[in-house]
């Protein structure tokens, strides 16, 4: 699922800085190196609450804020990445406009 995303980040040519351990994975508009630096200070979170709420006008629940991690489970079928990855498609497309 977060390949997808990045992929349609980068296909709409929208910068997203992705990390992932396991299934806990979580994206933002640059890097972060520490939740006080100034690293996290300058991201765009304008942006991510865009992207938010366009994802959740598609029915994907992200958590609200681009520092905490959401988690991919065994719950989550094939179908719910396929539509994430399109959901996301869709809010970075709108991003880009």
């Amino acid at each position: 699922m977060v390949a997808g995303v990045a992929a349609a980040a980068k296909d709409a040519g929208v910068t997203m800085c992705h990390n992932r351990v396991g299934s806990m994975f979580t994206g933002s508009s640059r890097k972060v190196q520490s939740p006080t630096g100034l690293s996290a200070e300058k991201c765009d979170t304008k942006a991510f609450g865009n992207f938010f709420r366009a994802m959740l006008e598609n029915g994907i629940y992200l958590p609200p804020s681009q520092f905490e991690a959401a988690f991919l489970g065994a719950g989550h079928t094939e179908q719910d990445i396929q539509q994430t990855i399109a959901a996301a498609k869709q809010a970075f497309a709108m991003a880009a406009a």
